[in-house]
């Protein structure tokens, strides 16, 4: 079980990668023109990806839940969500539940 440490290290590395690709609008058709998308990684304090980490983002103010699991490479993307505030939320085996609140998507 990982120690502390481990754990601090992982929550910075799913924040950090988070933060730059939800500030990002993505290029989208024009049909998508009014969605966002959010997609980041999760990895360990080594750098090493964490595959199959149970991702969920989730939005009171709109009333929606998403839940997705990291591929092999410890990816994750939520595509066509609406702009809001978000709550994401990372679980993985041997890891403390990650909590992020605040989360702000905005459409291009």
């Amino acid at each position: 079980m990982p120690n502390s440490r481990s754990v601090s290290a992982l929550v910075f590395l799913v924040l950090t990668t988070l933060s730059i690709d939800a500030v990002l609008p993505p290029a989208n058709a024009q049909t998508l023109a009014s969605s966002a998308s959010f997609s980041g990684s999760v990895s360990d304090s080594s750098g090493a990806r964490v595959p199959n980490a149970n991702v969920n983002l989730s939005s009171a103010e709109k009333g929606i839940s998403r839940a997705a699991k990291t591929d092999t490479e410890g990816n994750f993307s939520f595509p066509l969500l609406p702009a809001g505030t978000y709550m994401l939320t990372v679980q993985t085996t041997g890891f403390k539940t990650f909590k992020q609140q605040g989360i702000t998507l905005e459409v291009g």
